[in-house]
Formats: C-alpha cells, sequence, structure tokens
C-alpha cells in the first residue's frame, strides 16, 4: 500500500477537523475525542471515526455531556466491537450502519480498472445477487440495499 502525498494528508487533516470541530492536533495523538456535532448539524445520531489510533464520537449537541460520560475513557479497541461499543450508548438503537472504510488515493499512484467503473443496472442483477451471496451476510445485504436505493 502506498502512502499519501504530505499535500493530500494535510487537505484530509483539515477536512476531517473541520466536520468535526477539533484541532488538527487531535489526529496526532492516541485518544477518544466526543465532540458535539459540527458538520453534521442536528442530526439526531451518532457519527465515529477512526483515525489509526485517534477515535472521535461526535454526537448531539443536546446529549454531549452523557455521551463524554460514557464514551471519553474508550478507546480505538473498543470501536473495534460494535456489539461491545453499542453497550455504551444510552438510548435504543435503532440501527447500526458500518464499520464502513473510508479510503483515500493520489492520482499519480493510483491505477483503475482498466474498463473503468459506472453505475449498476437492472442488467446487472444477477451478477450482484452473486456477489452477494459470496459475502458476509452483513455485506451482501449492504451492497443490495445500496443497489436497490439508487436503481
Amino acid at each position: 500500500m502506498s502512502e499519501l502525498l504530505p499535500s493530500t494528508s494535510a487537505t484530509l487533516d483539515r477536512y476531517w477537523s473541520d466536520f468535526f470541530g477539533c484541532p488538527l492536533a487531535v489526529f496526532d495523538r492516541a485518544t477518544t475525542c466526543v465532540l458535539p456535532h459540527a458538520g453534521l448539524g442536528d442530526y439526531h445520531g451518532l457519527f465515529l471515526f477512526r483515525r489509526q489510533h485517534t477515535l472521535i464520537v461526535s454526537v448531539p449537541p443536546a446529549d454531549h455531556a452523557v455521551y463524554v460520560a460514557r464514551f471519553a475513557g474508550l478507546t480505538t479497541v473498543a470501536f473495534d466491537a460494535v456489539a461491545a461499543f453499542t453497550m455504551h450508548i444510552p438510548a435504543a438503537i435503532r440501527q447500526v450502519i458500518g464499520p464502513a472504510w473510508i479510503g483515500y488515493a493520489d492520482a499519480i499512484p493510483f491505477r483503475s480498472h482498466p474498463r473503468g467503473a459506472r453505475l449498476l443496472a437492472d442488467a446487472d442483477a444477477t451478477a450482484l445477487l452473486r456477489f452477494r451471496t459470496a459475502c458476509p451476510p452483513r455485506i451482501g445485504s449492504t451492497a443490495a440495499a445500496f443497489w436497490a436505493a439508487n436503481r
């Protein structure tokens, strides 16, 4: 795996710092930050973001104090176990989306598939079904739901 260019890493750090409303220095240390939503406005849910050993938990502003008490001591290891992590959430959980991997590549070393990429169409349903059944249940059902919602 190639490393990102320093300028790309700096751009990404600035983006996430602005999105979460936190100082850039947060990404340089192993820490857990529980922050009121900045980029998510009044979203009534949690957004967890892990970058190496930094864990950011973005929470609804009205519930910030409750979540600080519950999450401030958690580590990125706790984040890896979604079921264990959700035990710390005071409200009933209706849905967990993720974990989701967000990847980046610089234009220079990135090699796209020679045939390119395109949106799936109805003619791809059989191939998608084969893909879905070859995946673990959580991934296969997510792929199918995404396709159905974006047809």
